[in-house]
């Protein structure tokens, strides 16, 4: 199983398999990240929320929820 992705091309022939890469990872819907930098931050991230105990939406639900709520102002 495969949470994150880290892939760091260096160079013209890597950044041919890096599109191979790419897709595959969004076809599986699997976190894809590119640099060093980002994948740190995604790390820092996943510990914060594993510390704090946030719970998540998924944002299409969130869009929902907030669709809803500004019906509500509108129509008061």
């Amino acid at each position: 199983r495969i949470d994150l992705l880290i892939n760091t091309p260096l160079g013209e022939i890597s950044q041919k398999g890096d599109h191979a890469i790419r897709v595959e990872a969004i076809k599986r819907m699997i976190p894809y990240t590119t640099t060093t930098t980002a994948a740190w931050a995604a790390v820092e991230g996943i510990e914060s929320i594993s510390r704090a105990h946030f719970k998540t939406k998924q944002h299409m639900k969130l869009a929902g929820s907030l669709e809803k709520l500004n019906a509500y102002k509108i129509g008061k």
